[in-house]
């Protein structure tokens, strides 16, 4: 099935996010990852971002998504106007600082599709809702002309190759495996915290670097100077987290990959919005939490690594809680659910 179109062409879904060290990578990595399943159903897909890293650049390019630069301040209603006049069929928003000023840049005439973690934008109107996040049924969203809410684990949006490690055997190794990865940024450089903790269990570690991280130089001299230690690439993360006994994260998206695949995990907050994200009993299912301001973080992760490690049976629980909950068709879910407004609407 094509994007519904009223005269045979595509019509055009834009993604805005933005991505820099204070707001992380993961809102334009999710948006990629949503405009690759509208790219499945034939939509044209453009990412609207303001200094697009390099390695998220290349991502959209090799889903097949064009690239607007954005040039005017990001969030502001000059930003709004600039995207609204090129009139799009749908418009995904990505972002706390896409807010009133944006939307009054906007206007009313695309479709928009808000992705919202924790109500901050209930207010605003939106034609579709969407929160992935296993809280999200507990968040009230009077937003006006809201016709559509997506809340839940059944909308996770997991990238297309997280889905395809999920039918591949896990392979075995002569040794535990875990796998660290904080994030895009890492403005705390939680990893190198993390991997010092690490080095000294009896296991392989497989440390993920950030595509945006200032540090990697300094991550790969401790890499390299830690036998047991060794990097990650983006493109190996589906796999490392597959082949993992146990997954060290912070607290966001890769939480719901790592459950997709099957992997417990030990999250770590790095920021104050990760909070409500994991305090359900789903989440708790499948992930032991530690905050990333424990006085002791170092020994923190590595006592929950280790009691982890020596334990099958609690891992088993863990694994099965959270693949039960996350089976990785969010994102195919979300563009069907779309279209299906649209084709029911004026639009």
């Amino acid at each position: 099935m094509t994007a519904p179109t009223s005269d045979h062409r595509p019509r055009t879904w834009v993604l805005r996010a933005d991505a820099s060290a204070l707001l992380g990578v993961g809102h334009v990595m999710r948006s990629l990852t949503l405009g690759a399943a509208a790219r499945r159903r034939r939509w044209r897909c453009e990412l609207w971002s303001a200094s697009l890293p390099t390695a998220l650049r290349e991502r959209a390019r090799g889903l097949g998504i064009v690239i607007v630069d954005v040039v005017e301040p990001p969030g502001s209603t000059t930003d709004g106007a600039a995207l609204g006049r090129v009139d799009p069929d749908a418009v995904t928003l990505d972002g706390y600082h896409l807010g009133e000023d944006f939307m009054d840049g906007l206007g009313l005439g695309p479709f928009v599709v808000r992705i919202d973690d924790n109500g901050e934008h209930s207010q605003l109107p939106a034609d579709t809702i969407l929160n992935q996040n296993p809280h999200a049924p507990l968040i009230e969203y009077p937003a006006p002309g809201a016709s559509t809410l997506l809340r839940g684990l059944e909308y996770a949006l997991i990238r297309e190759e997280i889905r395809d490690q999920r039918a591949i055997t896990r392979s075995c190794g002569d040794s535990p495996r875990v796998a660290v990865s904080m994030g895009g940024t890492d403005p705390a450089n939680t990893t190198a915290l993390i991997a010092r903790s690490l080095s000294h269990l009896s296991a392989e570690v497989g440390i993920v670097i950030g595509m945006a991280n200032p540090r990697c130089a300094e991550l790969r001299s401790l890499i390299g100077e830690e036998p047991a230690l060794h990097e990650v690439t983006h493109e190996a993360l589906p796999a490392a987290l597959a082949d993992a006994d146990v997954a060290v994260l912070g607290a966001g998206t890769t939480l719901w990959e790592a459950a997709c695949l099957a992997t417990p995990v030990v999250a770590v907050i790095t920021a104050d919005n990760q909070r409500q994200l994991v305090d359900t009993d789903e989440v708790r299912s499948f992930c032991l939490t530690l905050d990333g301001s424990h006085p002791d973080l170092s020994t923190a992760v590595s006592n929950e690594v280790a009691r982890l490690l020596n334990d099958d049976c609690r891992r088993a629980r863990m694994a099965s809680a959270g693949e039960s909950l996350v089976d990785g068709l969010g994102a195919d879910r979300v563009v069907r659910a779309v279209e299906a407004v649209l084709e029911g609407s004026d639009r």
